[in-house]
């Protein structure tokens, strides 16, 4: 390893014994200087690329953490899996008359959730939209899931629909294949089967998972089919009533569901 005192020692010596006169000696000194500099400069960078490769690896990794959380929709509450025997013929949802209620506070607003009827809908996700508007409702439900069960649950007959969500959260759907519809009992049958949910979650877990839920997907959800009045700030008032019926259609027909429990569902 270059040591630059020692170096300049062994040429002093030399000098000292005469056998090197002074020039010899200081041409040899500057040249050992600039040795010496050298290698600091190059060890000042090998620590500067140091740093700069810890530094991309940090970013690496935390974009890979990143990636990981946000693919499973920023959740670190368990999943649930339901083992069903078969999802193709998935019952009917499950209404209770019920009392009750709770409170839940919306960015300071304290909303009132009244209890209508214990409720559970295993089915078909077949339509997902995302609210994050300022609107009160928005944010006291920040999904819609359209769900199909029964023999419309079936993939087969799924994908035979065209599921689209349209203003004021309403959920349409269509179909080319006009012998398939007539075959299955026609649009009257076909609108007893599914039905448009605006998701209440009870707390932050239940968010997260209702975040991770995809069309195409199985599931479970229990809770209740609730009524929402607040005061606005403005002296007014905000209410959002359910549906309590799978049969009608139209505006008022969609089910306002405070989830408090989300299952996925898995055949045997």
């Amino acid at each position: 390893m270059f040591n630059l005192e020692k170096e300049i020692e062994e040429w002093k010596q030399l000098l000292y014994a005469g056998e090197i006169d002074a020039e010899t000696y200081n041409a040899a000194v500057r040249k050992l200087a600039k040795k010496d500099e050298k290698i600091r400069t190059r060890r000042r960078m090998d620590f500067s690329d140091l740093i700069i490769n810890l530094f991309e690896l940090g970013i690496i990794f935390a974009i890979v953490a990143a990636i990981i959380y946000f693919g499973k929709g920023g959740s670190t509450a368990k999943r649930n899996i339901e083992y069903v025997r078969s999802l193709r013929d998935l019952p009917d949802p499950i209404q209770i008359q019920t009392t009750g209620g709770t409170v839940k506070n919306v960015d300071g607003t304290d909303v009132e959730i009244t209890y209508l009827a214990e409720y559970s809908i295993s089915g078909r996700i077949v339509d997902v939209q995302g609210y994050g508007g300022y609107a009160l409702g928005d944010k006291l439900s920040t999904r819609d899931f359209g769900i199909s069960w029964g023999f419309l649950a079936n993939p087969e007959n799924n994908n035979k629909m065209k599921w689209n969500s349209v203003g004021n959260r309403f959920l349409m759907w269509s179909t080319d294949d006009v012998e398939w519809l007539r075959s299955v009992g026609g649009e009257k049958k076909l609108n007893d089967y599914f039905s448009n949910n605006h998701i209440i979650s009870s707390d932050k877990d239940v968010e997260k998972l209702i975040r991770s839920v995809k069309a195409g997907e199985y599931v479970k959800l229990d809770g209740y089919l609730v009524e929402a009045y607040a005061r606005t700030d403005n002296g007014g008032y905000f209410t959002w009533g359910t549906s309590l019926s799978r049969k009608d259609r139209g505006d008022g027909a969609c089910e306002l569901l405070y989830v408090t429990n989300v299952t996925w569902l898995e055949e045997k």
